[in-house]
């Protein structure tokens, strides 16, 4: 989460004043070739026109020489203006606001981050999405465009003025996270290729959808055109962008066991290589024929083979499915080192850099569960001391330590504890950055998908710890407080309800319900093995897949079959006391949820055994 943030106090919410917006002469957010006077101008012209109304000192003439000439007269005046406004127009310090440094150890918490809410402080529950105030707006930026052609998509159309709307919308909030797209008029990026044009539009409506039938439609409209454009090879970099960005902000509709993004991950890396996106150079004429031209910038191809090394590290993380993206070769070693050409934000060389190191765990963790569907906490100790050396981040922190949860046959239970315990600190570490961060710049409304995927790890691991005897003598409004922290966090992700973050907190929400006072349970180990091919995200799916599991169990199913042996003849079924056969629980749980995800489905006297 912190390699995400290196430039996230760009990003504004409701909360910050409304004020001119600070120049920021980076080439990620207003392009290499956008001068900074364009962004600035507006701000100090109004700072001199406030000194020049509060000053007395500046008047009309500067000097009170007659003889003096008209230039000269004039220059004086210039630099009596400028002294005047110097001080006035330096930036306010609120607008410097850096994030603090993340020194975490093994999960220990940063001294840092904000003190644990209050076990007694009331939970903030998310803002209700509207259509137009699904998030906090900030300020919107100056347009540097004109107004974009109409365009329409199957029986839609989009006027001009909306279409540059999703646009700046789009650039202003989400694409500082996953900076790949190059071009930004909307009328060049159509030409490229209408499915990424389509793409941008779809993830800015996730926040900023004008009615609340334009998602619905973009999503169910989008997903037929693309994987029709996957079927014409080779792909065209604008499309690999539009795959690369669905991978980072897919669809709402999407399901844990039903998520394409590994599909476009893998298509993408192919379509690099067929166009040769990967030797860092846009051109190449020994590759185009007559139909098909290749004529990128080296920028473009930069960015776009750099964007699939860290997405396809990401979905291999959540998904649980080996990376297609192993191919580390000397145009990523010079973005990491510097040297490349072309120039590249900092938060995106931190990305790739994790990206790197994950790969590396995703290997030795495919050998080793082939071997003894199991992890050495031997492993995953010397993972977590090399990643000591590479970066303090937060998100393979975690993905690494996951694998504590997998232990080898004959583990020692001490050291499980204590491997567990650190799992746990670091998915605190996560949940309140993440929730400090939603605080203060609306994190969560715009971050990738994986940001959600890596907290719903976290709340599987904090569950899981605070159910166990380990945590036994923590006080139950305390437990109580944490949980909710991690639903918020998650919830936080949501666009809509139903979306796969809201359906996660509705499974985890109702199990710890029910659970949380009941006597202190072991965390489960032996089940695990049985999703050892999907790596990392085992412990989550074990998570889910043992809620069901539990809570089919708790149904009185011999007394259910007694009661219904007992009855006397011509007794009225709606004289039966369902209280007495049905779980106490049972309206608690979110049975679509659990049923639909995972394609689970019960007896059909569970629900209903009358």
């Amino acid at each position: 989460m912190a390699e995400l943030l290196v430039r996230s106090p760009t990003v504004s919410t409701a909360a910050a004043p409304a004020s001119p917006r600070i120049k920021r002469n980076t080439p990620d957010r207003f392009g290499t070739d956008t001068p900074s006077a364009l962004v600035s101008s507006g701000t100090s012209a109004a700072s001199a026109a406030a000194a020049m109304r509060q000053c007395p000192k500046v008047k009309c003439n500067a000097n009170s020489n007659p003889n003096l000439p008209k230039l000269e007269e004039l220059q004086q005046e210039v630099r009596s203006i400028k002294e005047a406004v110097g001080k006035s127009a330096t930036p306010s310090p609120m607008y410097r606001r850096t994030l603090p440094p993340i020194n975490a150890r093994d999960g220990i918490l940063s001294a840092s981050l904000p003190p644990m809410r209050p076990y007694d402080a009331p939970i903030l529950l998310p803002p209700v999405m509207t259509p137009m105030t699904a998030t906090p707006t900030p300020k919107a930026l100056i347009s540097l465009m004109p107004v974009a052609e109409p365009r329409a998509l199957k029986s839609r159309a989009f006027s001009g003025e909306d279409i540059s709307f999703y646009f700046e919308k789009y650039f202003e909030h989400f694409h500082s996270y996953f900076p790949i797209i190059r071009i930004r008029e909307p009328d060049r990026v159509y030409e490229s290729a209408p499915v990424l044009f389509w793409t941008i539009i779809t993830i800015a409506a996730r926040r900023f959808a004008k009615d609340e039938t334009v998602l619905p439609f973009l999503t169910e409209s989008l997903s037929s055109e693309v994987w029709s454009g996957m079927g014409n090879p080779p792909l065209s970099l604008g499309v690999i962008n539009a795959l690369l960005l669905l991978c980072v902000w897919p669809f709402t509709t999407i399901r844990f066991l039903r998520d394409p993004s590994t599909i476009f991950a893998s298509i993408a890396m192919s379509s690099c290589f067929l166009i040769g996106l990967h030797t860092g150079r846009g051109e190449h004429p020994e590759l185009a024929n007559a139909s098909f031209q290749i004529r990128n910038t080296d920028e473009e191809a930069t960015y776009t083979w750099a964007g699939f090394n860290i997405i396809s590290q990401r979905v291999s993380a959540y998904a649980g499915c080996p990376s297609t993206g192993q191919f580390f070769n000397k145009t990523i070693e010079t973005v990491l080192d510097r040297s490349s050409s072309v120039p590249v934000p900092l938060s995106f060389v931190i990305l790739l850099e994790c990206a790197r190191f994950s790969n590396r765990v995703s290997k030795t963790t495919c050998a080793s569960l082939e071997e003894n569907r199991g992890i050495s906490h031997h492993i995953v100790d010397m993972f977590e001391e090399e990643f000591d050396k590479v970066q303090r981040l937060l998100f393979p922190g975690i993905s690494v330590q996951s694998y504590y949860f997998m232990p080898v046959t004959h583990y020692s239970t001490e050291i499980f504890k204590r491997n567990v315990l650190k799992a746990y600190s670091t998915s605190q570490l996560v949940i309140r950055q993440a929730l400090k961060l939603q605080d203060e710049i609306g994190f969560l409304f715009y971050a990738p998908h994986f940001v959600c995927r890596t907290l719903l790890t976290s709340a599987c691991a904090t569950l899981n710890v605070l159910l166990s005897p380990y945590m036994k003598d923590m006080p139950l409004h305390a437990k109580n407080a944490i949980m909710q922290d991690a639903i918020l966090a998650i919830k936080s992700c949501s666009v809509h309800e139903g979306d796969l973050p809201s359906r996660a907190a509705k499974m985890i929400e109702p199990y710890w319900s029910v659970n949380q006072t009941k006597p202190p349970m072991e965390i489960s180990t032996k089940d695990v093995s049985q999703f050892s091919h999907r790596l990392g995200t085992s412990f989550a799916f074990d998570c889910i897949r043992r809620w069901k599991r539990d809570i089919e169990a708790s149904r009185p199913v011999a007394n259910n079959a007694n009661n219904r042996k007992q009855l006397p003849t011509g007794t009225p079924i709606t004289s039966i006391d369902l209280s007495a056969i049905q779980p106490d629980n049972a309206q608690l749980i979110d049975w679509d949820a659990f049923m639909d995800d995972f394609d689970w489905s019960f007896a059909p006297d569970y629900l209903n055994p009358a």
